[in-house]
């Protein structure tokens, strides 16, 4: 092509890969998780007792009849023991007034806390919905009778929750307080409020519950990890790294060193960083996310060899990888190695064959793809055979067959232009898209088409600097030459901005943001 080099920036979401456990994660999370032992409640007499969890589960909300003479209440909310319920009415099948009297017989037989819920129960019952109006409207209940019995932790416990995942979290702060007045650091449900906090971001509120139980538990492997963790999150970097270097002195565990590399990254000590993702991935060589993000961290900061050397080994110890073998193809087109990258990226989409990412990258390889070429058309073919609604997919194909048939006799670009078209229609603000359909009409000599495409082009993305160089070609050939000049002069002061390595470090962040 007589193009200059295109920059391509992409730049699709990935969801981030660092899951804290709630609510479940979705695709692919990682391992960085808050470690929290499975928690028992136990009620007075020290028998175990079943968590209340979803009021809309409770045998009070099934069927026609509310009843529990042979179900004690006492089983569903710690504490109440001494209640139980022998009585049963039918559910009339009228409101307003008559229906309210109804539910007053009920309450008048409840007490204290077991009076809270029944009355959550029947608010969510009538209205049919779970809707987050009425669960605030039954919280702020709750809360005024629970403050009369604080002695319910339990209670508390599913109150926090609540308010904590409908954003709650000035009223969430105080049933924290109320909680810290009840337990003990030591106590395991102490433990379950911290974990709430943090799996909701409340990092802040968390990290003190977390370092009163360092202090009685110091040795505690998972309290450590769990407090690092939440200096991490929090931006404490510093206390993170001291926590994970004083815990590691005595406890060296994987999970541990992988996280003080994020961490130790993000304080840009990078060879620490290095070091600690390689000590991770030693001590468990079968942790295919550790081998990872040691050949990753190697590929960020420029050794490219020792990365390939890693994401290479990777390979061969996970051959059902798709995600080192993404890895490995992105080195090779890093360090210019396209007939390699192409290769690897083939095998990568027969192990994920609807994967967007592996084709932004394989389509990048196109040019220099040597004896793969063939395979790297047909794997687009029939990927956009299925449909997919891939912006970058219909560009890259839309360039394959402009490159394929630009030597023929008297070539047909429509198939091309084409697929460039779908591609505009997914991203009207596709530049790279726009760039190509002008070069494609300019060969064609449709030059006020081309006029036109490449204005768009630049307009999307005003860095694109092929497409001012494009641009002025096209005001030279309608005889704008001040206009050419300009566009030119353009052309010049970006290409000269442009910095040793930039299409590296596009492709470096693009893969930190699919994590």
């Amino acid at each position: 092509m007589d193009d200059e080099p295109r920059t391509t920036s992409p730049s699709p979401a990935f969801r981030d890969r660092r899951c804290f456990g709630y609510p479940p994660p979705k695709g692919n999370c990682e391992k960085i998780q808050f470690r929290f032992p499975s928690l028992v409640r136990r009620g007075q007499g020290g028998g175990r007792t079943p968590r209340y969890t979803n009021p809309l589960e409770s045998p009070l909300t099934k069927g026609d009849t509310w009843e529990a003479a042979s179900t004690p209440i006492s089983s569903q909310l710690q504490g109440a023991r001494e209640l139980t319920l022998a009585f049963s009415f039918p559910r009339p099948r009228f409101g307003g007034e008559r229906e309210g009297e109804w539910r007053a017989r009920i309450f008048s037989k409840l007490q204290g806390p077991l009076l809270a819920v029944c009355m959550a129960l029947a608010v969510l019952h009538a209205a049919n919905s779970c809707d987050s109006s009425a669960l605030l409207r039954v919280i702020s209940v709750s809360a005024n009778v629970l403050a009369a019995s604080p002695s319910e932790v339990s209670a508390l416990i599913d109150l926090l929750e609540k308010q904590l995942r409908l954003k709650q979290f000035q009223t969430a702060r105080e049933t924290t307080q109320k909680l810290q007045e009840l337990l003990k650091p030591e106590d395991a449900r102490f433990l379950e409020v911290a974990r709430l906090l943090a799996v909701h971001e409340q990092y802040s509120a968390a990290i003190p519950l977390l370092e009163q139980a360092h202090r009685v538990s110091p040795a505690s492997y998972d309290i450590n990890y769990n407090l690092a963790l939440a200096y991490f999150r929090n931006g404490n970097h510093s206390k993170s790294a001291d926590t994970l270097q004083a815990l590691l002195a005595h406890q060296p565990r994987a999970e541990a060193f992988n996280l003080l590399a994020q961490v130790e990254e993000q304080r840009k000590r990078y060879l620490e960083a290095v070091r600690a993702f390689q000590k991770a991935a030693e001590l468990e060589p079968g942790n295919e996310d550790y081998r990872y993000d040691y050949a990753f961290e190697l590929l960020r900061h420029r050794t490219d060899r020792a990365s390939i050397a890693i994401f290479a080994s990777g390979v061969r110890d996970f051959p059902k990888s798709f995600k080192l073998r993404l890895g490995l193809g992105s080195a090779y087109y890093i360090v210019d190695k396209q007939e390699e990258a192409a290769r690897v990226l083939l095998e990568a989409i027969q192990i994920e064959p609807s994967n967007k990412v592996a084709y932004l990258f394989l389509g990048k390889t196109y040019e220099q793809a040597g004896s793969f070429q063939t395979a790297v058309m047909k794997a687009f073919k029939a990927y956009l055979e299925r449909g997919p609604r891939d912006p970058w997919a219909y560009y890259h194909y839309g360039m394959i067959l402009y490159l394929s048939t630009q030597s023929a006799p008297k070539p047909d670009f429509q198939a091309a232009k084409s697929h460039l078209d779908r591609a505009l229609r997914l991203n009207p603000r596709f530049a790279e898209a726009y760039l190509q359909l002008g070069i494609i009409e300019q060969h064609e000599d449709q030059n006020q088409e081309s006029l036109l495409s490449l204005k768009r082009a630049v307009h999307s993305n005003p860095k694109l600097a092929a497409a001012h160089y494009r641009l002025g070609l096209a005001y030279r050939r309608l005889g704008q030459k001040d206009e050419a000049a300009a566009e030119f002069a353009l052309f010049e002061k970006l290409n000269a901005e442009r910095q040793a390595g930039q299409e590296k470090r596009a492709v470096i962040q693009f893969l930190i943001e699919q994590e």
